[in-house]
């Protein structure tokens, strides 16, 4: 019986990604909306706003419940609106157009821009456009080993882990034609799920990796570069 009271409190809804979120049944409400939600995420699925106000959201430093800016990366408790899009966010990527936001940020891609692996990275994938058709997937089992082995240095906290591969996106804004495409996605150890980028999971401290894969296609699709 109280089995069944628990499956019947749980319930789903849908966020503006069109992605199912499990709410409801899971013992804590959100301060800011008020849903019952899973009280080991860091925000609330569905409003967007911290659960708990013991650690930093942007870059996981231990903070005081009444403090109003982090003492570490000085970012405040009430989240950044993107300049972008107009979203407000409590990390340091917007989870809705991938814009960096803070100085965490802006150090994290000038990191990236100077690592070796993550050029290559870049580089692997520019050769995808050149590759012919019987090549096509070895190169893209061989980019994906190499973002699987696109680790950030040890002793980062969950947050900070998640603004090393927020800035390690390989994006490119030019629309191509091919029939053969390079999707990247972030897949989240939460859920499964492919996000469009890290801060889109509820639950970074549990990591995740990016991956490629192949679509057919002949319509003009966003090509996987960030240049």
């Amino acid at each position: 019986m109280q089995k069944q009271a628990e499956q019947e409190t749980k319930k789903t809804r849908v966020d503006s990604g069109g992605h199912q979120k499990l709410v409801g049944g899971a013992g804590m409400k959100c301060p800011h909306c008020g849903e019952l939600v899973n009280p080991h995420l860091e925000l609330c699925p569905l409003c967007g706003y911290p659960l708990h106000f013991d650690h930093c959201t942007f870059c996981g430093a231990p903070m005081a419940p009444d403090e109003k800016f982090c003492s570490e990366c000085g970012n405040s408790t009430q989240g950044i609106l993107c300049p972008k899009c107009g979203t407000l966010n409590f990390r340091s990527f917007c989870s809705n157009c991938h814009e960096p936001l803070d100085d965490l940020a802006s150090e994290a891609i000038a990191q990236a821009e100077s690592s070796p692996d993550y050029q290559e990275i870049k580089r692997m994938v520019e050769d995808l456009d050149n590759v012919s058709e019987g090549e096509f997937s070895l190169k893209l089992a061989k980019l994906n080993d190499a973002l699987k082995r696109m680790q950030p240095p040890a002793n980062l906290t969950p947050q900070m882990e998640r603004n090393f591969f927020s800035a390690r996106d390989v994006m490119h804004r030019q629309k191509v034609k091919r029939i053969q495409e390079v999707p990247l996605g972030w897949v989240c150890n939460y859920c499964g799920c492919l996000h469009g980028c890290p801060e889109q999971c509820v639950s970074p401290e549990l990591g995740g990796e990016w991956i490629v894969g192949s679509v057919e296609t002949i319509d003009e699709v966003e090509r996987w570069s960030k240049e």
